[in-house]
């Protein structure tokens, strides 16, 4: 598994959650709507199919930006403990 920065990962988790509020409140609009032809039916099932699997994105994304901060922290700690030695070999 790759580590990207977090803050990369910040952002797509950003994206991906206002895309899954935009499917879900279009979804709620077509669902609300008086008459449903043949086009809208085929929108709400394709809609329907698009939430889940960006649910699940997100929940990647999710345990993605969890693993990047612990990296980052270790990362941030090695090289201050790094640093400090190198000051004292001086």
């Amino acid at each position: 598994m790759q580590i990207y920065d977090s803050k990369v990962i910040q952002i797509k988790l950003s994206a991906a959650e206002q895309q899954a509020g935009k499917i879900a409140q279009e979804l709620q609009s077509l669902q609300k709507a008086d008459s449903i032809d043949n086009y809208m039916q085929q929108q709400i099932k394709t809609l329907e199919n698009q939430l889940p699997n960006l649910k699940l994105i997100i929940i990647q994304l999710k345990k993605q930006l969890i693993s990047a901060k612990k990296s980052n922290q270790k990362t941030n700690t090695q090289h201050f403990l790094r640093s400090n030695n190198h000051r004292n070999d001086l």
